[in-house]
């Protein structure tokens, strides 16, 4: 990505401030495989009882009433109800990754480390390399299933330190200054490290 798309897309960056690097992170990681294991169960939960309901509906299946020993018409509306809100919560999620993939861009400068991330608005954190005393390197469960494999690279500072997050990207995103989903964590850990090494003392 060229250094003006990306002043284009990180608009607090100063008139003299040089971008060295640009990362976006793996949208397989990112917002698929992210999907895959954390709505899952939702979806067949919602897919299940819209069945039930439907099949309910229109006579297939007979809800019986343990009272009356009558036909419930209840159960199939109660099924359907139930599945959509698993549906909601199910394309909730996706909208909300999809939106912060959008968003998500990690810039080194020949200063500090900038962060975007963000659902509507754009939010920025950024880490002056002076301050950074750590940087750790992080492949989970779930960055394995990606080819190739992704991972987290974390900052820390004496008044950042670096906080273990979850399996979730949004719990990445939220917490300490973390580039999440980054394709062959190793290598780019290696290049942030010379980067930040080389511009630290500038």
């Amino acid at each position: 990505m060229e250094e003006l798309d990306i002043r284009k897309e990180i608009p607090i960056l100063d008139d003299n401030e040089e971008v060295i690097k640009a990362y976006k992170p793996s949208k397989k990681r990112f917002v698929h495989i992210t999907l895959i294991f954390s709505t899952g169960f939702s979806a067949l939960l919602a897919s299940l009882f819209i069945v039930l309901g439907i099949l309910g509906l229109v006579g297939i299946i007979d809800f019986i009433n343990d009272n009356t020993g009558k036909p419930d018409p209840a159960g199939p509306l109660f099924c359907l109800i139930f599945g959509s809100v698993f549906l909601v919560f199910l394309l909730t999620n996706i909208i909300w990754y999809r939106m912060a993939y959008k968003k998500a861009y990690y810039v080194l400068t020949n200063k500090r480390v900038i962060i975007r991330h963000g659902i509507i608005g754009a939010d920025y954190k950024s880490l002056e390399y002076r301050y950074i005393d750590t940087i750790n390197v992080k492949v989970n469960t779930l960055d394995k299933f990606v080819k190739p494999n992704t991972g987290t690279i974390s900052f820390g500072s004496a008044s950042s330190p670096i906080i273990n997050s979850g399996e979730n990207s949004k719990d990445v995103l939220a917490k300490g200054y973390n580039f999440a989903a980054i394709e062959n964590p190793y290598d780019a850990y290696k290049e942030i490290k010379e980067i930040v090494s080389q511009y630290s003392n500038k």
